[in-house]
């Protein structure tokens, strides 16, 4: 697996590469920028809580991803059930 050396928060860190060196650098810059903003409302530092909190936060954001993904696709699902049976009947209508 590839590695590229990149800045999160503080901390110059040589992670995998994801997808691409592109999309790996717009991650890392997100992970910066989240940081950045947890820092920003704290009164002390602590920088293994910011980068727990950062990860926490992505995690959950991550999850509200794939539940939503999930209900659209089970709602696609019962769209597409709605058309197979409407055709169905166009079809028997058709035929009859």
């Amino acid at each position: 697996m590839s590695t590229i050396l990149v800045q999160l928060g503080n901390a110059k860190l040589r992670i995998p590469v994801f997808r691409d060196e592109v999309t790996t650098r717009t991650l890392a810059q997100q992970v910066s920028e989240r940081l950045k903003k947890i820092e920003g409302e704290s009164e002390r530092i602590d920088t293994q809580a910011f980068a727990l909190r950062a990860a926490f936060e992505f995690a959950a954001e991550v999850h509200e991803l794939r539940v939503a993904r999930e209900q659209d696709q089970r709602d696609m699902g019962v769209c597409l059930d709605r058309i197979l049976t409407r055709i169905e009947q166009i079809v028997s209508d058709f035929e009859g």
